[in-house]
C-alpha cells in the first residue's frame, strides 16, 4: 500500500466542504460589514463637511429701545420726540389795529386796518386771508383813494411774499358807515390768528 493515497470517506469530505463554506461565509460577512462601516463613515464625514462649510445662521438682534425718563425721576418711559419746530399750512395773523384814515376819492370816511402777520409755513408765501369787515351787520366795501392817501398806506402790501419765519404787515382800507362805531373783523377762511374767528376793533 506504500505510495498509494488513502481514500477519504464521503462523510469526511462533506464535513470539510461545510467548514470551508462556513469560513467563506464568515469572510464575506466580515467584508460586507466592513464595507457598510466604510460607507457609514464616509456619509458621516460628508455631512460634517457640509455642516462646517455651511454659512452660519445669524439671529436678528433685538430691537433697541430708547428709555427717555422724565426729569422728575419717576421712572416712567416716555416716547422720544423727533419733531422739529411746528409749522402751519398758512401764515399766522398776530394782531390787527384800526385807525381813522383819509377820506376816499368820493369824500367818504374810511378806516385803515393794519394786519401784522408771520410766515409760519415752511415755504415762501404771502398772506391772502378772506376777511369780512362790517359795521352794524353790514359788510363794508374797500376804499379807493384818489391823489390823497393815508400816510404809509401800501395798497400793494397785500401781495407781498416773505420767507419762512419773517414778520411783516399789510394794510387794508374800508369805507365807514358809522365813524363812531367799532369795526368787526371776521376771519372766514380759517387763517391761523391770535384772537379767534373775529375781533371788534375800536378805531383810534
Amino acid at each position: 500500500m506504500g505510495g498509494a493515497h488513502a481514500r477519504r470517506s464521503p462523510a469526511a469530505g462533506g464535513r470539510a466542504r461545510r467548514r470551508r463554506g462556513r469560513k467563506a461565509g464568515a469572510g464575506m460577512a466580515a467584508l460586507g460589514g466592513g464595507a457598510t462601516l466604510v460607507l457609514a463613515l464616509g456619509f458621516l464625514g460628508g455631512w460634517q463637511a457640509k455642516a462646517m462649510s455651511a454659512p452660519p445662521v445669524l439671529q436678528a438682534a433685538p430691537a433697541a429701545t430708547i428709555d427717555v425718563r422724565g426729569a422728575d425721576g419717576d421712572g416712567e418711559v416716555e416716547e422720544a420726540s423727533t419733531q422739529t419746530s411746528a409749522t402751519t399750512k398758512r401764515p399766522t395773523i398776530e394782531s390787527v389795529t384800526a385807525v381813522h384814515a383819509t377820506d376816499d376819492a368820493q369824500g367818504r370816511a374810511t378806516v385803515l386796518l393794519t394786519v401784522e402777520w408771520e410766515n409760519t409755513t415752511a415755504y415762501t408765501t404771502g398772506l391772502v386771508p378772506t376777511f369780512t369787515v362790517s359795521q352794524h351787520g353790514i359788510v363794508l366795501e374797500q376804499a379807493a383813494y384818489g391823489e390823497e392817501r393815508p400816510a404809509g398806506f401800501e395798497d400793494a402790501s397785500r401781495f407781498r411774499k416773505v420767507l419762512p419765519g419773517t414778520k411783516t404787515s399789510i394794510q387794508l382800507a374800508y369805507v365807514l358807515l358809522d365813524a363812531a362805531a367799532p369795526v368787526l373783523l371776521q376771519v372766514t377762511d380759517g387763517t391761523p390768528n391770535t384772537f379767534g374767528s373775529e375781533i371788534a376793533l375800536e378805531m383810534r
